[in-house]
């Protein structure tokens, strides 16, 4: 069985993971956004309450009369408390799905990975649940734009702190552990981490940054004896939500399962590849024009895209 520490998990793996960790296997899942931030939901459920109570306070008496708030601040905070409890619910959403995939126990931590402190105590509460650790994996990412860079330097930053800082902290605080283990990190990049993609310039940058930073450290890791894999997944377009709103109506290519996606990454995790394509036919094998045509390739890229009509970026 698996013991799962995550903060959002979809059941996409499937119970084919028992054959492929074994029982009593310590996993630590990062794959949640770095920040909680006003969504579809959140909004209609903030729609809602105006709806019903208008402009009248949390008690339902108009503003001003018996000192009662402002009703902006009265829907804002319930607003909060609706959005808070639905991030709560889904969570436990979440852990029920991986006990009924296989898993001997599963607990979640909700927090923002823009704080290094939270990222590091992710770890720590690991440690202290499961006891130890066999593999960290990491696919947690900020929230983004699909579109021409605008120039937002401060955006990029963020983003730097949580797709990229976030993991090497995480790695980092975790590193004790999966020494004792001879365990693993698990990396979960992008096509746009190995050569230039327009429109996601912001998130390449982080997925590049990445690769730099965990093909180095496994350089180190060799030098040093250290029996701890890394292995770094490439991933090109993938049928998430996300994913698919936003570049759906742009891409021409025809997004990959996510169920199967994430078997495989799991497998190749298990078999402490070094780097992992999915799908192959549309990472690895374009990859190969990059150093001998790489004007190529660029074009080969672009070409992926609807560049002209409504559905330009």
């Amino acid at each position: 069985m698996l013991d799962f520490l995550a903060p959002q998990w979809d059941g996409s793996v499937g119970k084919d993971t028992d054959s492929l960790f074994g029982t009593g296997f310590g996993l630590l899942v990062l794959c949640c956004e770095g920040e909680f931030q006003t969504g579809d939901a959140e909004r209609e459920a903030g729609d809602r309450h105006r709806s019903e109570h208008g402009d009248r306070g949390a008690d339902g008496l108009p503003p001003g009369t018996d000192g009662s708030p402002h009703p902006h601040h009265c829907t804002d905070r319930a607003q909060a408390a609706e959005s808070n409890w639905q991030a709560q619910h889904s969570h436990t959403q979440v852990v029920e799905q991986c006990l009924e995939l296989g898993a001997a126990s599963a607990q979640y931590i909700s927090g923002t990975m823009e704080d290094m402190a939270f990222a590091k105590r992710v770890v720590k509460e690991a440690e202290t649940l499961l006891g130890g650790l066999d593999m960290l994996i990491l696919n947690h990412v900020g929230t983004s734009y699909f579109g021409y860079f605008n120039g937002d330097v401060e955006h990029v930053r963020k983003l730097l702190e949580i797709n990229f800082l976030s993991y090497v902290a995480m790695t980092t605080s975790a590193l004790p552990m999966l020494k004792q283990s001879e365990g693993s990190v698990v990396v979960v990049s992008s096509m746009a981490g190995k050569v230039g993609f327009p429109f996601t310039v912001p998130y390449s940058a982080t997925k590049f940054a990445l690769d730099g930073f965990f093909s180095s450290l496994r350089q180190e890791f060799i030098i040093q004896n250290i029996n701890v894999s890394i292995t770094l997944c490439i991933l090109g377009f993938i049928d998430t939500e996300s994913a698919v709103r936003a570049a759906g109506d742009v891409l021409r290519v025809r997004p990959a399962p996510r169920e199967e996606c994430a078997l495989e990454i799991l497998k190749g995790a298990a078999l402490r590849r070094r780097e992992l394509y999915y799908r192959y036919s549309s990472t690895r094998l374009p990859l190969l024009l990059r150093d001998c045509a790489a004007e190529l390739l660029d074009y080969l890229v672009r070409g992926r895209y609807r560049l002209d009509g409504p559905q330009r970026p």
